[in-house]
């Protein structure tokens, strides 16, 4: 019986844990004796020249962290980068993994437990119900590409059910046994795969799915984001660490070299080298000393040392963030945290957008966005725009935008087209997907940055293959010259027939160097020259007509100089062929070329193009997405008109009466407004000029928009200007509604007084909680809070920790519950704890905001409250 004894859990595991912010002290200790009780073997991390530590990939079978934001992780990519790893040794795995490994008393799959935020699907263990054998498959194909997991039965661990209705044997099963998987229709699997991110299930659940009760234009609340760290504040040099004080850890094993780029003075310099050393990092006065570099800019000697040793890369933004958060993540988590460009995307600076249907920081973080990318932007669309980004398929500017002919898109063609430093090709349907009850908001600042598409452009690897060729053909030949004089007599003669034909092409390679970043281009060709205009269509014409053997390199080589020379410009040509092509498509594209116009020579660009590259197809393909390869007349002489008017009002309509009993009147009475200079617009946001509403009304719209101190008029003013094809003037029209500001209890014209002093700032620091039984719902009044520049959060139940302690105690003590008597048993637990953390509770109806919302003055005391 003892020779049959049964092997520990792990005797085959030899692992690396990594510490974090969100895995040490205790929780690490405790993995770590899980893992060794259970027969694992720990391996070290050893560390390297750069004093970046490294994984014993030899040894270790298994990489264990909650994430991949570690110093480590960004070693290994180096070196898939390099090609010294493959990319299955890149796997990380949760700490989750031994728990339920040791609760099910067997290894579970680690393809569940991927800590890659790139694998959608990990953590999900799905059953398909009642779907066709093909959807089912192609379902089932996409979980396991993507991190996840499916069976054909139900279990404990099973977290989704996919199916078309509950009546199926799997759902009737999952709801008597109260199992809480949730039951989702297959569209989630479809919508999440073509965007290749994971956004909320809620729309897609059984039994009254969104999706297919409502329709995609019904009004859809803004999704609640965190995005502060998105920001890139570079105004906000001066700061002050007094949040540093006490002495942290999340430097570790750092030392940081700041670039002189920078342009620190004396005093915030030594702020920053404090706040580095609270952290537990050090200094470095050298780069060569430094695993960690913070600069400006993606050029310089530094950054090109840094980025081709694998030391980490960040800004001051990122590091600023990190001492506010106290955490540690990658440079390349947060697309604004790495270092700029000097350049523009290639193309992008032709580019003119737009946003739409994105608020709060993620607004802010888009406009950083486009600018960085070297794109320009406007709040308002015009017709001159060329890209529209919008998180829905449904807005003003977006049926402006199809009315014009402006590109449609979702912000992942603005991210990737960043993250490579290259713009993406509109014909990607993950960049024109908008799910039909989903606000992509919810899935903005997700994307990192490419490391291994932009290091062609800004870091490109060491010219070493010429020098190792040199010493493979030095056995061979040992008469041979160094490099530079190699290849004399026929070989001498042939290599300047060679040099020749580079150089005709090296004339034509200029822009397209820059544009693809070929990894042997000089410094000077990739940033010094921003300002290199497109090359001129005799040029193109000139590369499009070399010969199909010069092209193809089919020349036989007689010597190694003119081998390797035919090989470097047959590799040169090669790179810049899809680009000549992509100049070529980009003439037809509004707003994509300088100087473009349709060619003659056009058909022979697609005819000759074809076999070179198997990608090259997808260009020439025309794409009924890609409605600019197709204008229409009609559409052209639409927009020349529109071109002449500019928007001077921005006008929001609530109650509309006339559209009310003929809806068929709204969209020919929008497009007429906007023709004379009126833009209709949905939601009261900081463009809101003017507001139409027949009296006073409590309306979310109406009563966010005061807020913004607008124009209030009746609706006879809209239909004058309708009748007169022309704005006229609003002093005859103003609303005026005697018994409405009585029953209300309040002055018009003094509340929008108030508005402009308090110019959107009334409730500025003031957190409002807002129970989940008010009506009209959470999100409501959040949208009321949010215009009026205070934060509102949900109140669900009483929890340790639910409310933040008061930092502030002198200058603000009131803290809000909004609620109703349906949630009167949360009111006890939530005054107890607002006494707890420092503040003074009052719990208030909701007649409150409205009331202070309306009136645009804050009313403390009893009339309001509801618990005394």
């Amino acid at each position: 019986m003892a020779a049959s004894k049964q092997k520990p859990l792990f005797h085959d595991i030899n692992f690396t844990l990594i510490r974090g912010p969100q895995f040490s002290g205790d929780e690490y200790d405790k993995v770590r004796q899980h893992l060794l009780d259970h027969g694992g073997v720990e391996v070290e991390l050893e560390p390297s020249s750069q004093g970046v530590p490294t994984i014993n990939l030899e040894d270790t079978t298994h990489i264990i962290s909650p994430d991949i934001e570690f110093t480590e992780f960004s070693e290994l990519e180096r070196r898939r980068l390099a090609g010294e790893i493959d990319q299955r040794m890149l796997t990380v795995t949760k700490p989750s993994w031994v728990y339920d490994s040791i609760a099910k008393n067997r290894t579970q799959n680690v393809r569940a437990y991927n800590a890659d935020p790139r694998m959608i699907f990990s953590g999900i263990d799905a059953v398909i119900a009642d779907l066709p054998e093909g959807d089912s498959e192609a379902i089932c194909g996409g979980i396991l590409a993507m991190g996840g997991l499916y069976k054909t039965h139900l279990s404990k661990l099973t977290t989704h059910i996919v199916a078309l209705t509950l009546d199926n044997d799997v759902c009737k099963t999952a709801l008597e046994k109260g199992l809480g998987a949730k039951i989702v229709m297959p569209h989630w699997f479809d919508d999440c795969l073509k965007l290749n991110r994971r956004i909320d299930e809620t729309p897609y659940l059984l039994p009254n799915a969104d999706i297919m009760t409502m329709k995609a234009s019904d009004p859809l609340p803004y999704p609640s984001v965190n995005l502060t760290h998105t920001h890139d504040h570079r105004e906000k040099l001066e700061v002050d660490p007094k949040y540093m004080r006490r002495e942290t850890v999340i430097f570790t094993g750092k030392t940081f070299f700041f670039s002189g780029e920078l342009g620190l003075n004396e005093k915030l310099l030594k702020i920053i080298t404090d706040i580095v050393i609270q952290g537990s990092g050090k200094i470095a006065t050298e780069i060569k000393d430094a695993n960690v570099l913070v600069c400006p800019w993606r050029h310089g000697d530094d950054y090109l040392y840094a980025s081709q040793k694998g030391i980490d890369v960040g800004n001051l933004t990122w590091l600023y963030w990190m001492t506010t958060r106290l955490e540690w993540v990658s440079p390349r988590k947060f697309l604004l945290h790495y270092p700029r460009a000097k350049i523009p995307i290639p193309g992008m600076e032709e580019m003119i957008i737009s946003v739409s249907n994105y608020n709060g920081d993620a607004r802010m973080y888009l406009e950083n966005l486009i600018e960085a990318a070297g794109a320009t932007f406007t709040r308002a669309l015009k017709p001159e725009n060329t890209h529209l980004i919008t998180a829905r398929d449904h807005s003003d500017k977006v049926d402006a935008a199809r009315e014009w002919n402006t590109n449609i898109v979702n912000h992942l063609w603005l991210e990737e087209s960043y993250a490579k430093w290259e713009m993406q090709t509109l014909t990607n349907p993950k960049y024109t997907t908008f799910p039909k009850r989903t606000n992509l908001m919810e899935i903005v600042g997700q994307t990192r940055i490419d490391l291994e598409a932009i290091s062609h452009v800004f870091f490109p690897p060491d010219e070493e293959e010429d020098e190792d060729e040199d010493v493979e053909m030095a056995d061979a030949n040992a008469d041979a010259k160094p490099k530079k004089s190699m290849g004399k007599g026929k070989a001498k003669t042939e290599e300047e027939e060679d040099e020749e034909e580079e150089e005709e092409e090296e004339e034509v390679e200029k822009k397209p160097a820059k544009k693809v970043g070929r990894p042997k281009g000089s410094k000077s060709t990739l940033i010094e020259d921003p300002t290199e205009t497109p090359r001129s269509d005799k040029r193109v014409s000139a590369l499009l007509e070399t010969p199909k053997a010069t092209i193809l390199g089919s020349s036989p080589p007689l010597s190694t100089g003119s081998r390797r020379a035919k090989e470097s410009a047959t590799k040169k040509l090669h790179e810049i062929m899809p680009d000549v092509l992509k100049f070529e498509k980009e003439k037809k594209r509004k707003g994509g070329v300088t100087h473009g116009g349709r060619r003659s020579h056009t058909p022979e660009v697609e005819t000759s193009k074809g076999p070179k590259k198997r990608s090259l197809p997808e260009e020439t393909d025309p794409d009924p997405m890609d409605e600019d390869e197709k204008p229409e007349k009609p559409k052209k002489q639409k927009k020349k008109s529109m071109e002449k008017v500019v928007i001077s009002v921005y006008l929001l309509l609530t109650s509309h009466q006339a559209w009310i009993d003929r809806p068929s009147r709204e969209e020919s009475d929008k497009r007429a407004l906007r023709e004379i200079g009126i833009q209709c617009i949905e939601n009261p946001d900081a463009h809101v000029t003017h507001v139409c509403a027949p009296r006073v009304v409590r309306t979310e719209k109406f009563v966010c928009a005061l807020a913004r101190a607008p124009i209030i008029v009746n609706s006879s003013w809209v239909d004058e200007c309708l009748k007169q094809k022309t704005i006229v003037d609003t002093k005859p029209y103003l609303l005026k509604d005697a018994e409405g500001e009585k029953k209300l209890k309040m002055n018009l014209k003094e509340s929008l007084e108030r508005a402009k002093e308090n110019e959107g700032k009334l409730l500025e620091g003031l957190t409002v909680y807002v129970t989940p039984n008010v009506s009209p719902g959470f999100e409501t009044f959040k949208k009321i809070v949010e215009a009026n520049s205070g934060s509102a959060a949900l109140f669900k139940q009483v929890k340790r920790g639910g409310i933040a302690a008061n930092k502030e105690a002198s200058t603000s003590k009131r803290l809000v519950l909004v609620t109703a008597s349906k949630d009167e048993k949360l009111w006890a637990g939530f005054k107890r704890m607002a006494k707890e953390s420092g503040w003074d509770p009052l719990v208030y109806s909701t007649d409150w905001l409205l009331d202070a919302a309306m009136t645009q003055k804050l009313v403390w005391g009893d009339r309001f409250s509801l618990s005394k």
